[in-house]
């Protein structure tokens, strides 16, 4: 094989192994699993679409990560997950449909309540939305932080 094939697929093989995954769930959302990590944080979701599919992903807070906030997507467990460029498409859609999850089940107002809360305790029986609004606010913060 000349060299220049070789450049066209090793390129090719860049390309494929970095593109993005689309997320094929239609709403409304159904959180079916959400596992608190005692690394410091992580927090790893199951979300459901209409139709009964599933993706899972990992919010990587643990306290000696490399990546902070950043989210991992195909698992529940940052290590097993494919690490999801910051401000990219994947990253995009899957805050919007946790948020799109957050406004099906809670109102504007309750949600401002709990990102006031300062513990689980005071979250009450809505421990998976502060947990969530929790998550994206910390994710939010980093962002603008390393900008």
């Amino acid at each position: 094989m000349g060299t220049r094939a070789t450049v066209i697929l090793v390129l090719l093989a860049v390309v494929i192994g970095c593109a993005e995954p689309e997320i094929a769930l239609s709403p409304p959302y159904s959180l079916t699993q959400l596992t608190y990590f005692e690394d410091g944080g992580s927090t790893g979701i199951t979300v459901q679409g209409v139709r009964g599919n599933e993706v899972r992903f990992c919010f990587d807070f643990g306290l000696r990560t490399r990546t902070p906030g950043r989210i991992y997507f195909g698992d529940t467990w940052h290590a097993r997950g494919r690490l999801v460029a910051a401000g990219g498409r994947l990253e995009t859609q899957i805050k919007e449909m946790l948020r799109s999850w957050l406004d099906a089940n809670y109102s504007k107002a309750r949600q401002q309540e709990l990102l006031a809360c300062q513990s689980l305790a005071d979250a009450g029986e809505d421990e998976w939305a502060w947990r969530v609004l929790s998550a994206l606010e910390q994710r939010e913060d980093d962002t603008e932080a390393s900008q």
